[in-house]
């Protein structure tokens, strides 16, 4: 069965053949009040395995290498669909829809990605006294690619009227170096108390920050 959206009170039942293949959490059509709706699933494996070991080259300096591997599976089924090229507007009625609106994702081509490599991390930590020590840091982290609920194009040329740009239906996984310096001591005052303060530099690509995410699946309801 194919879902049905509403517009202004009439019951449309929007392009049917084109959301046929579509993998909904709810087939059935939706109430009058509703104007849009999300329906999809997006599901997130990941495997991954680390080492990390400390080397004390004399007794109060101590290098940290570590590396972790990391496999993910990907992937985003569903639909949006909404009944907004049905209105006619200035007078608030609905009129005939001449288009489907909306986005069948399963049959977008790259609705599945997988990426797997190593992210690193290298420290090292020199101990001045029992209560004050200073430490370097370089360090690799990424974020994981997703997708995006289909796509549109723009900016067309002003003379062949061509679109010159199109945002993707998918986005690669973006990447972090960070390199880390700083220091950490505590001292006896009023109780004991603690100071620390480090400078970074991070270079990235694509996205600011770095973020892990570990859940098996995730559905997005219907909104």
């Amino acid at each position: 069965m194919c879902p049905w959206v509403a517009a202004s009170g009439t019951w449309i039942r929007a392009a049917s053949r084109k959301f046929e293949s579509a993998t909904l959490n709810n087939p059935n059509r939706r109430s009058p009040t509703t104007g849009f709706f999300n329906d999809f699933t997006r599901e997130y494996t990941q495997s991954a395995a680390f080492a990390s070991v400390d080397f004390d080259i004399i007794e109060n300096l101590t290098l940290t290498l570590g590396t972790r591997y990391y496999d993910i599976e990907n992937s985003f089924r569903g639909a949006n669909m909404g009944s907004f090229g049905c209105k006619v507007y200035g007078n608030g009625l609905s009129g005939p829809c001449p288009r489907s609106n909306g986005t069948n994702v399963d049959e977008q081509p790259d609705n599945t990605n997988t990426t797997d490599g190593f992210r690193s991390r290298a420290n090292l930590t020199w101990r001045i006294t029992g209560d004050a020590l200073v430490y370097a840091t370089w360090s690799e982290g990424y974020r994981p690619g997703g997708f995006n609920r289909g796509s549109a194009c723009g900016a067309k040329d002003p003379q062949t009227g061509i679109n010159q740009w199109c945002f993707p239906t998918s986005y690669e996984s973006d990447d972090l170096t960070n390199i880390e310096a700083g220091w950490k001591t505590s001292f006896w005052a009023v109780g004991r108390s603690s100071m620390a303060r480090s400078t970074r530099k991070s270079g990235r690509t694509c996205r600011l920050g770095c973020s892990r995410r570990n859940w098996a699946s995730r559905t997005c309801s219907p909104s």
